[in-house]
């Protein structure tokens, strides 16, 4: 569209050429947040200012350019043909806040300057300060190729009307401009007047809080009107001051105007007139005053299907009740059916009650399907069939996660497994997407990384640090289509089993971590409706164990009582410590003789034989009558030492009897002789003497059994006994 703008007072209109953008870009726009400064911000920065100087920045957007790939949202349509634009244009939603952003980018860290979209307010302390900060402002300015307006510019101003507002190195002052109308408003002279006059500053000012706290909260436009042409604002509308201005009024001539006629309804006579001028249906009356004939007229095959209900009543053809309507008129029926957009059924359903033409259903039909109202209000096309999932082939490959809340004054992250249903819910005090990462890092160090997650649009979900987070991890990210929550069932669904879990305890008395670990832990557990299996025994291949596990009867306790009374009742063999026993040898011989130098267990004894300490089962281990044949190494200070003919060593003490050892018939070499002594133990045997170290036999107390005397009879040889007798 164009726009004729002044661009100063007393300068020559200018046609400036703006784009509507309010039906195209603006509606799918993000808009870029960014706060423009308040007017009490503006001026606490510019106190103890002496001078101003203002500069006012020429076509303000214009000169910010557009990237390559944003022009053509930006294409208008004129009557030369399409234009795009290369600059930020007027009329962009985003454009105040990000000239806003990119100039306080500029002028950052320049003392004593305030801007304001595409105005330049500089200030300074002293005349050397003022100067200086509008040498920087003006430096910038060149820098980045940014171009002021001379002629709208004031420098070194000792008051300067800014913002509505006056401004001097005093303070801030309310301009006479903005006031003048109620200042200068006239004396009441009647009672109307009054009430007005008096209502002027409370319901000003009432109003323009409560209209600035509502609309803060709505995105709306401002239709910009000139000061002498906007005297409609309440009372200041009914006190208006008397306009005096310079400016001749425009020439009606020059006026474009659009007026709306008004549309004479249509009535009995004009449907006999245009009756009687439509070549069709005047025919079609003749041949209904006259009579159809048995077969039809193939001149009218439309009206003949309807020749037996066809009539005619002063001047008019009738269907029945219905008024047949000539072709010039039908548009205007139409659009008198389709007052108050009633919708299609409706429509069909009023016409059937008052007129009818041939094919006047599909003119209906088509005429609610091309109306543009009816069109953006349409109900919502039938569901499409729902679509499933695949069902992934191992627990914990994708993943659907969702926010519950805010719910009983809490937030929770919802995190559910797609293949075993198994649900994970952490109340969160935040939902942002660094607590939203921290919590996901920590289940994901729990069951592992999945290969998917399902999600809606939240923004926590599509940050850039949450698809950094992703990416890192391999993960695919899959989103549903806004306001779809049909594409995540799987997490919609829990969180309303969730919530209505919740509220059922609503009145106990248990606290909210509480209870989510009791829906949890049962949730888990219970079979569900569609895997028949639980959670957990997918999830774990295991039920999680519970105090209803105690109810059923005790399996193991069952299989030890039969395995216990199925075992063969043989008697446990035992032995002491120092007894002589065999010990099973798995390297040389099959038994080794020892002795028991420790019960270790009910059935695990710890057994001294000539090669050290072995540790064996019951099993295998056997009473001996077999004296143990021990040589323990000796070191050098353990060899026994003659001192005077005897011997002396502190480690060998006596150990044995002469009468542990029973009297055997010996037809075989001769039993070794013992000779004790106080110092020494040494066993005398061909050619060599063994000293037996003290730490082998520590205590010299041997329990011996009495000597049978005489001899025994047997059938055997009997060879004398290779041992000593186990102490103690």
């Amino acid at each position: 569209m164009k726009k004729a703008l002044p661009d100063g007072p007393g300068l020559a209109q200018k046609v400036r050429i703006c784009g509507n953008f309010k039906v195209t870009v603006n509606p799918v726009l993000k808009v870029v947040q960014y706060p423009l400064p308040k007017i009490d911000e503006i001026f606490a920065s510019l106190a103890g200012g002496q001078h101003f100087s203002k500069i006012d920045l020429a076509q303000a957007y214009l000169q910010m350019e557009v990237e390559e790939d944003s022009r053509h949202y930006l294409t208008i349509n004129t009557h030369k043909g399409l234009y795009r634009y290369n600059r930020l244009v007027f009329g962009v939603a985003s454009a105040p806040a990000m000239w806003q952003r990119a100039m306080e980018q500029v002028l950052q860290g320049i003392p004593g300057t305030q801007c304001y979209l595409d105005d330049i307010l500089i200030t300074g302390r002293t005349v050397e300060e003022h100067l200086s900060n509008l040498e920087r402002v003006l430096g910038r300015l060149k820098r980045y190729g940014l171009r002021a307006n001379k002629a709208k510019c004031d420098f070194f101003k000792e008051q300067l009307a800014y913002c509505g507002h006056l401004i001097d190195r005093h303070g801030l002052h309310k301009s006479p401009d903005k006031i003048a109308a109620v200042v200068n408003a006239p004396a009441p002279v009647n009672v109307s007047q009054l009430r007005s006059f008096l209502g002027v500053p409370l319901m000003t000012a009432q109003r323009l809080q409560r209209w600035a706290l509502f609309l803060g909260a709505h995105r709306y436009d401002i239709q910009y009107r000139g000061t002498k042409l906007h005297g409609n604002a309440d009372s200041l509308s009914r006190l208006p001051l008397p306009i005096v201005s310079d400016v001749p009024m425009t020439d009606v001539p020059e006026l474009f105007h659009m007026s709306i006629c008004e549309v004479l309804p249509v009535d009995n006579k004009r449907i006999e007139r245009e009756t009687r001028n439509d070549r069709t249906l005047s025919g079609v009356y003749d041949v209904t005053v006259r009579g159809w004939p048995a077969e039809g007229d193939f001149h009218f095959p439309q009206y003949s299907a309807r020749r037996e209900q066809l009539s005619t009543c002063r001047g008019t053809v009738m269907c029945g009740s219905r008024v047949v309507i000539p072709q010039k008129l039908q548009k205007q029926i139409l659009e008198e059916l389709h007052v108050g957009h009633l919708g299609c059924t409706k429509m069909k359903s009023l016409a059937r009650a008052y007129v009818w033409w041939p094919g006047i259903d599909g003119q209906i039909e088509e005429l609610a399907k091309n109306c543009s109202g009816c069109r953006l209000e349409q109900k919502t096309p039938p569901l499409a069939p729902i679509h499933p999932w695949e069902w992934p082939s191992g627990p914990w490959k994708r993943v659907h996660i969702d926010y519950a809340g805010p719910f009983q004054e809490s937030m929770f992250l919802v995190v559910v497994d797609a293949h075993s249903k198994w649900p994970e819910v952490i109340k969160m005090s935040s939902t942002t997407s660094q607590k939203t990462i921290a919590t996901l890092r920590t289940i994901f160090a729990r069951y592992g990384l999945p290969e998917q997650i399902c999600s809606d649009n939240g923004p926590q979900f599509v940050s850039e640090d949450f698809k950094k987070f992703l990416k890192t991890n391999g993960i695919k990210h899959f989103t549903s289509a806004p306001y779809h929550p049909a594409t995540n069932g799987l997490a919609e669904r829990f969180v309303q089993t969730f919530k209505k879990a919740l509220k059922a305890m609503k009145h106990e008395d248990l606290p909210m971590q509480h209870k989510l670990d009791n829906f949890l832990f049962n949730y888990r557990n219970a079979v569900h409706a569609v895997t028949g299996q639980s959670p957990a025994m997918v999830f774990f291949n295991r039920q999680l164990g519970s105090k209803l596990d105690l109810v059923r009867p005790d399996l193991r306790r069952q299989v030890e009582q039969k395995v216990f009374h199925c075992a063969p009742q043989r008697l446990t063999r035992s032995f002491q410590v120092g007894e002589a026993v065999l010990a099973r040898d798995y390297r040389n011989q099959k038994w080794q003789p020892g002795v028991v130098a420790e019960v270790q267990g009910p059935l695990m004894y710890a057994v001294n034989t000539a090669d050290g300490q072995i540790r064996r089962h019951v099993d295998q281990i056997v009473q001996s009558t077999i004296a143990p044949h021990l040589e323990p190494r000796l070191s050098a200070s353990d060899q026994p030492v003659s001192m005077g003919g005897q011997w002396s060593n502190k480690e060998l003490e006596p150990i044995v009897s002469m009468s542990c050892y029973p009297v055997l018939a010996a037809k075989e070499a001769p039993m070794p002789s013992l000779d004790i002594s106080p110092a020494k133990v040494a066993v005398q045997v061909p050619d060599q003497v063994v000293a037996i170290p003290k730490q082998v036999f520590p205590s010299s107390e041997v329990r011996c059994s009495p000597v049978e005397s005489g001899l025994r009879r047997s059938t055997r040889i009997s060879r004398p006994p290779q041992r000593l007798i186990d102490e103690l």
